[in-house]
């Protein structure tokens, strides 16, 4: 039954018919007119479904709002929004947008014929463009569901084509374990990996953006038979990694890796009535451009003295921020009085551990409380365009740490920077692998401290853990009651909220929770105070209540499983028999 029957009057407006295939039972799009018969689009939420598929109280439909925030071509241009009361009572929503005009990209892509490469360049570009807007809007949130169902094609008289995206039911901010929508409700064939475990960042619609590209190229391929170059094939490819830190570090890199295409593309472009070049002209200029651009490849990275708290901002984690502190910290500190005594911090100390645990933000804080300057690197800092590329960047990176030395360098995801040279699979990086090792070696005498972090350090290769390399392991496991709790409190800390709360029950209530999933609490708690501000028009914030954080904590899955906690148990006894000499370190209380 719809929500709204044809003719009936919402606002000044007139419901001419329904337009969605009705995939939701709680959403549905109509076209209607004013009164000057110009159309749009009206969107309708059915507000009890839709409060019982976010678990939430809150009346504040988010599609909605994001609608009244966006403004920029290629999202329906936002017009008005209201409350209506249907026929059997239900309470609606809606909003009124511009009506999109256009062929849907599947069809589009299934009618054409002999789409100019550059066309389809230009198309993924404002894909891309829209997306890196969605993140924007979103602090680094995004669309969540982009497929070829929620994109649209149209053509002006003069040719021009332009490119819409809708379906913002999913949109939102970064969501870690559980988000405010079914899963099951999205395009599966165009959804990153890590969504199953509910995480989703803006580098899910990395991934997501990249598999558009596949599917518009491999579209228009299968049609003309001419695969696509080596150049788009490693833009999807390093898009549509697995991991999410081996894909581009944003949307706007991704971006700008489709507009240097575009521009190949139209360069590229010769006029039919101008000669054609011979055959070894192309590959003469191909090998020319190619040699430039690696001349002016270098490491990008940021390398600096952080001024914020140090260890002060870590809630709980008394041991570790104990060991920290004596074995690097203090010597940093201290370095006449460590001299005379022949105490030298570890070369590299490898914490590894499930993911959320705060590695990489314990990591930072460790160079504040230090006073040192900080360089943080993720396996895309390092990834090359180019065949080896890699090799040449790291040896860059680790010239520009000892001219700043003393520095302390964090290494993410290590894991994917020095895997197994055993296996086949990373058969191809084996230069990359024995650079880095080689960099490592007793890289402590050089000033440069380095932390590395994974969530898999039985897939780095063994050669990384033998002593004068990595010097220290320590395992970092899920925060214990106390520190949940000091996590809280910190998060809460410059937030209004009420003087009543027990973080003692909060605490217990968060078992098993990363420390990730308990900032993602105290975050989201905040979001829905805000929010509730808004709807009901306070002069003031509404303070953050006891209920709320119960709320949003019971509604709340844990990133990491019992079944993953068991096997990171197993995985770190099979690590410390490799290396049974060490002392073993652990912080899983």
């Amino acid at each position: 039954m719809n929500l709204l029957p044809d003719n009936i009057n919402i606002g000044r407006y007139r419901v001419l018919s329904r337009l969605d295939d009705g995939r939701y039972n709680y959403r549905e799009i109509y076209k209607i007119e004013d009164s000057q018969s110009n159309p749009y689009a009206l969107i309708a939420y059915d507000v009890d479904r839709w409060k019982t598929i976010s678990g939430s109280d809150d009346d504040t439909v988010r599609e909605i709002e994001a609608l009244r925030r966006v403004n920029f071509q290629g999202i329906p241009t936002f017009v008005e929004a209201g409350n209506h009361t249907a026929a059997d009572g239900r309470h609606v929503q809606w909003a009124c947008t511009q009506l999109i005009e256009g062929t849907r990209l599947d069809d589009y892509l299934s009618t054409a014929d002999n789409i100019p490469t550059a066309t389809l360049l230009h198309i993924s570009c404002r894909i891309a463009d829209i997306g890196m807007h969605i993140s924007q809007l979103f602090s680094g949130g995004g669309h969540y569901n982009l497929c070829p169902q929620n994109i649209y094609i149209d053509t002006d008289k003069d040719g021009n084509l332009s490119v819409q995206i809708c379906g913002l039911t999913h949109a939102g901010f970064e969501y870690m374990g559980r988000p405010p929508f079914s899963i099951t409700e999205l395009n599966a064939q165009y959804r990153a990996p890590e969504t199953t475990l509910g995480n989703f960042t803006s580098k899910a619609d990395i991934y997501s953006i990249a598999t558009l590209v596949s599917y518009i190229f491999r579209t228009a391929s299968d049609k003309s038979g001419t695969p696509p170059d080596q150049h788009i094939q490693h833009i999807i490819d390093r898009g549509r990694c697995r991991k999410p830190s081996l894909r581009y570090a944003t949307v706007q890199q991704l971006r700008l890796a489709l507009t240097c295409g575009l521009s190949e593309q139209t360069q590229d472009h010769t006029p039919e009535e101008s000669p054609k070049p011979t055959t070894a002209q192309p590959q003469e200029r191909k090998h020319t451009q190619t040699h430039n651009m690696q001349e002016k490849e270098k490491v990008n990275v940021q390398i600096a003295q952080r001024q914020r708290k140090g260890f002060a901002a870590i809630g709980g984690c008394h041991e570790l921020k104990e060991l920290m502190n004596r074995n690097l910290v203090s010597i940093l500190k201290h370095q006449e009085l460590a001299k005379q005594l022949g105490v030298a911090p570890p070369n590299v100390t490898l914490m590894y551990g499930p993911p959320g645990v705060g590695k990489t933000y314990v990591a930072e804080r460790v160079a504040e409380e230090a006073g040192t300057n900080f360089c943080l690197v993720t396996p895309s800092t390092l990834a090359s365009s180019y065949i080896h590329g890699s090799q040449q960047l790291i040896a860059d990176l680790f010239k520009k740490l000892e001219k700043q030395s003393p520095v302390i360098l964090a290494i993410d995801e290590c894991d994917s920077l020095l895997p197994s040279r055993e296996t086949d699979a990373s058969h191809h990086q084996a230069g990359e692998v024995n650079e880095l090792l080689t960099q490592l070696n007793n890289c402590a005498d050089r000033g440069i401290y380095v932390l590395m972090m994974t969530n898999y350090p039985t897939r780095l290769d063994y050669g990384a853990l033998r002593r004068g390399r990595v010097d220290s392991l320590v395992y970092v496991g899920l925060p214990d009651e106390q520190t949940r709790k000091e996590i809280l409190q910190l998060e809460l800390k410059d937030r209004v909220h009420e003087e009543d709360i027990n973080y003692d029950a909060l605490s217990r209530l968060s078992q098993n929770f990363t420390s990730s999933d308990v900032s993602y609490c105290a975050k989201e708690a905040a979001r829905r105070c805000f929010y509730d501000s808004i709807q009901h028009g306070l002069p003031q914030a509404k303070p953050i209540s006891q209920a709320i954080l119960e709320e949003v904590i019971r509604q709340t899955r844990p990133s990491v499983s019992e079944d993953q906690l068991r096997s990171y148990e197993q995985m770190r006894e099979k690590i410390e028999n490799l290396t049974p000499q060490r002392k073993r370190i652990g912080f899983n209380v």
